[in-house]
């Protein structure tokens, strides 16, 4: 576990063994702090205790861990241009119920796994520097923020 990855933690909360855990749902978590919470729409998977862990580069997948249960979610991007921040909010939860699986029989592994075949179908790559982003995040379709200044002089 490097300094930033926060997997063990994750796996404290889920009352996990760390390795089991790493071996079903993958490493590298990370907690999501911010002000993204302020933009959420209000439903109890906000509920303030919840918290929150976002894996993959660009963000794939995030956890919610709950007191009851674990929501899954794919991660939403707000903002992103350079004048202002960019938040991640949990948007299409699913609620794992007794932390290992739903009412329909859906386990945390494949909820997780799920979110991250849905989000990576929305995954483009900048046509200047072959970088994988957010399709969300491209101008043109094609081009990340930092090659459209770059390259194209857009300002934002």
């Amino acid at each position: 576990m490097t300094a930033s990855d926060d997997t063990e933690i994750l796996a404290g909360l889920l009352r996990a063994d760390p390795a089991a855990l790493m071996a079903n749902i993958g490493a590298y978590w990370h907690r999501v702090e911010g002000d993204w919470r302020d933009l959420f729409w209000p439903t109890e998977e906000t509920e303030p205790d919840r918290r929150w862990f976002s894996a993959g580069e660009p963000v794939q997948v995030m956890v919610g861990v709950g007191d009851a249960d674990v929501c899954v979610a794919i991660p939403m991007l707000v903002g992103g241009l350079p004048s202002s921040p960019t938040y991640l909010k949990p948007a299409k939860i699913l609620a794992v119920q007794d932390r290992y699986q739903t009412q329909d029989g859906v386990t945390l592994s494949e909820a997780i796994h799920e979110a991250e075949r849905r989000r990576r179908a929305s995954f483009r790559y900048c046509r200047y520097c072959r970088v994988q982003t957010d399709g969300a995040q491209l101008i043109m379709d094609s081009v990340c923020r930092g090659c459209a200044v770059r390259f194209l002089g857009v300002v934002f």
